[in-house]
């Protein structure tokens, strides 16, 4: 008897999955999110380049010296900071929510940011 690739694959995951921690849970279904909408995932993407990202805010918080709102995405496989210039709050934009995310992947001492991304909120 032949083993199907697909069956052992499902099967696989679902043991990994059983002895997941929540952690380890919690970034499989965001790395779903990334495959449902298409988008890239944050550990693979270059910079420099123009990105669309799907993921969850982990944190909020405005930056007093600037006045910028910055915001962390994390996608399962990394984590992309949001910064919004100009902007010191986004009623939309709450940590918990999911957005996919469009701009430009730049490098800021070590960190991947976007600057002024375009965004939409989805569920």
């Amino acid at each position: 008897m032949t083993e199907n690739p697909e069956e052992r694959s499902t099967f696989t995951r679902r043991l990994r999955r059983w002895f997941a921690t929540p952690e380890q849970k919690q970034a499989e279904e965001r790395l779903d999110h990334v495959r449902q909408y298409g988008s890239q995932a944050i550990a693979d993407s270059r910079e420099r380049t123009r990105v669309t990202f799907h993921g969850t805010v982990t944190d909020l918080a405005t930056n007093d010296e600037s006045g910028w709102l910055e915001a962390h995405l994390e996608d399962g496989t990394g984590q992309v900071k949001l910064v919004w210039m100009g902007r010191k709050r986004l009623e939309c934009v709450a940590p918990g929510c999911h957005l996919v995310v469009h701009g430009r992947l730049t490098n800021d001492e070590g960190e991947r940011v976007i600057y002024n991304p375009d965004f939409s909120v989805v569920s």
